[in-house]
């Protein structure tokens, strides 16, 4: 018996054991985009504090400071890529931490009067939370 092109993909994912529903491919899909963009962040501000603090609207942070974000971030995002992997099905407290994060970065923005940038971060705290929840509710199931 053969499998048509459309039942084929379907019948890969029943092997392996990862059968998702399209919506629970989209929520890993935005994990994954988070986890990426910590990693890549975490890593530009822990190997150059200064000058991709600067990029970021951090550069009157001081250079510890935003290397440990950039630290928090890689350890975040690193969690967020790979928690899946190691902890079945348990990425939503990876992608918890990082929410934490967002405020700890809102607030260095606050604290040096760049409001555009901070409430900038209070969204993507928003948007992540809805992922965030999103991947508890999935990992319920």
């Amino acid at each position: 018996m053969s499998l048509t092109e459309t039942e084929a993909p379907a019948a890969i994912f029943a092997q392996s054991g990862a059968a998702l529903s399209p919506d629970q491919r989209v929520v890993d899909l935005l994990a994954d985009l988070i986890g990426s963009t910590s990693l890549a962040l975490g890593l530009g501000l822990t190997l150059a504090p200064k000058n991709v603090g600067s990029l970021l609207g951090l550069d009157g942070t001081p250079p510890a400071r935003a290397r440990l974000i950039g630290v928090a971030d890689v350890s975040l995002g690193s969690a967020i890529l790979t928690s899946s992997r190691i902890w079945p099905r348990r990425r939503w407290p990876a992608l918890m931490a990082r929410e934490g994060l967002h405020l700890v970065i809102a607030s260095e923005y606050a604290r040096h009067c760049r409001t555009p940038a901070a409430l900038a971060m209070i969204g993507l705290f928003i948007v992540d939370g809805v992922v965030t929840v999103m991947m508890h509710r999935q990992e319920r199931r």
